[in-house]
């Protein structure tokens, strides 16, 4: 596997009906693919998340397919670096976006029986997105739109546990790195990253995950990774930290 090569976004049409969001854009000048490109952006005076080669971290292949995803340490279970494979299709009633950094899939045996938290999700390691329930907060809505599509795009997803943290958060949830790969692509790109990088995520909740020799690339953690993520999101003026609006709560 070529840990170093990069692949570019498919131009993805929005699937809100599959998302179950119920919402529309503002105006009739919304691009037709919300994955679009800055002159479009600045068009509209809305931001939408942009096309680009993946310029993250990868995921060491000797973690590929792991059985042991986690240990039990004096009756607490933690995260071991291992992965195991999830399914979503929420159109045959398998999985569902929570929040952009919260979602239910479908889990193998093994593991949901692990999860206590019901329904069985994942909440991702190292990054929070504003909130969609009650009054959504400004950019939350994009971001869970923005995940839905990822991973309905993805043709395969995997979860990586983290030694440095827990298995579970004190919700019940399991906590996970969202490794995706789209059809044709040898290699797996992070969703955590991908949600910061867009600049509809900041770094936040650092328990130690992301921090141990299986949660490191090219010499830098996945935390560093993270943080690289939301500065160059700074720098180029993505999402929440763009004078652009959110299309969803402006």
């Amino acid at each position: 596997m070529n840990y170093r090569s990069v692949s570019t976004i498919i131009l993805v049409t929005f699937l809100t009906s599959s998302c179950d969001l119920g919402i529309s854009f503002p105006n009739s000048s919304t691009p037709s693919s919300h994955f679009s490109s800055s002159v479009e952006s600045s068009q509209t005076n809305y931001f939408y998340p942009q096309v680009f080669p993946y310029d993250g971290l990868r995921i060491d292949s000797s973690y590929l397919g792991t059985s042991t995803f986690y240990v039990n340490q004096s009756g607490t279970k933690w995260g071991n670096g291992g992965t195991f494979s999830v399914q979503y299709n929420p159109a045959n009633g398998i999985g569902s976006c929570v929040d952009g950094d919260t979602t239910v899939f479908g889990f193998p045996s093994e593991v949901a029986s692990l999860i206590e938290s019901s329904p069985k999700r994942v909440r991702y390691l190292n990054m929070d997105t504003p909130e969609t329930s009650g009054n959504p907060e400004k950019w939350g809505l994009l971001a869970k739109q923005y995940t839905c599509d990822r991973l309905l795009r993805a043709e395969t997803i995997l979860i990586q546990t983290d030694p440095g943290d827990k298995l579970l958060d004190p919700y019940g949830r399991l906590l996970g790195w969202i490794w995706i790969q789209d059809a044709g692509q040898s290699d797996y790109e992070l969703l955590n990253y991908w949600l910061v990088r867009q600049g509809l995520a900041e770094v936040k909740y650092l328990f130690g995950a992301g921090e141990t020799s299986a949660t490191q690339y090219q010499e830098k953690t996945y935390t560093e990774w993270m943080f690289l993520a939301q500065d160059r999101a700074m720098q180029d003026e993505y999402g929440m930290h763009s004078s652009l609006q959110d299309p969803y709560t402006n």
